[in-house]
């Protein structure tokens, strides 16, 4: 923070660099103009917060692997600011995403990317955001190999699940956090996915994908949702309440690409 001095002149206290003003040095008085104290171990001086008067911009390719680059703002303010920056992904810094680029990852696939500008000077910072630009998503095909519910034969974990006529129906007896799942390892660590499921009747229960990160539904229609996947391991559906039904028409998983 900026620390202000002054010096008497003529009876009364003016600004340390107001024209004409002297202070007193090893028995001699001299120019006050330019004069600077030391706070907290650092020289502060006459000077003027960052003010943006461009924001930062950014451009480049939004795909997997794609670069993107900010174009730097526009500042006034004294002394001439430092600028730093940090890209964001829907609102969260990206882990380690400072500098002028960034290299999109299939994190970022579906997300809101920003860069937000820091001004730095000795007088404090002032932050500025870029424009916002969105990363498509890209799908590769499906994971699972019985997303319709037609077959069996070890492709899905039925326990606690029937299937009258081609669909998928929780069932009513005291279900608590039911899990249908795919086959093992469907879905692997640091990746991305879209979950989709089709709920053709639902009764009461909450269902969720069980590597969601808690987004419950609760009504008719396809649900879809884009996961990253913390862990390894199976990718289908949760019933979160008990004694409650649902009709799952469909569920299958797609990588990100």
């Amino acid at each position: 923070m900026a620390a202000t001095l002054s010096v008497k002149k003529n009876g009364a206290y003016v600004a340390a660099g107001s024209a004409g003003a002297k202070i007193k040095v090893g028995g001699t008085y001299v120019a006050a103009t330019g004069l600077k104290m030391k706070a907290g171990g650092v020289y502060q001086g006459s000077g003027s917060l960052p003010v943006n008067t461009v924001p930062p911009s950014i451009a480049g390719t939004l795909a997997t692997g794609g670069v993107l680059t900010v174009t730097d703002g526009t500042w006034t303010g004294t002394p001439a600011p430092l600028l730093l920056h940090q890209w964001e992904a829907d609102g969260i810094p990206i882990p380690g995403g400072r500098g002028q680029t960034l290299t999109l990852t299939v994190n970022e696939a579906g997300k809101v990317i920003k860069c937000v500008e820091v001004a730095v000077n000795s007088t404090g910072s002032v932050q500025a955001v870029s424009n916002p630009l969105t990363v498509p998503v890209v799908l590769g095909p499906e994971k699972l190999l019985d997303p319709s519910f037609d077959a069996g034969g070890g492709e899905w974990d039925t326990n606690a699940w029937t299937f009258p006529a081609g669909a998928a129906q929780l069932s009513s007896i005291g279900i608590s956090n039911a899990y249908v799942e795919s086959i093992a390892n469907a879905v692997t660590a640091g990746k991305r996915y879209q979950f989709q499921m089709v709920i053709s009747a639902i009764g009461g229960a909450n269902l969720r994908f069980n590597h969601g990160d808690g987004e419950v539904f609760t009504t008719t229609g396809t649900k879809t949702q884009l996961v990253d996947v913390a862990a390894n391991g199976r990718a289908g559906i949760i019933c979160n309440n008990t004694f409650a039904t649902a009709t799952v028409t469909s569920m299958s998983v797609k990588e990100v690409l």
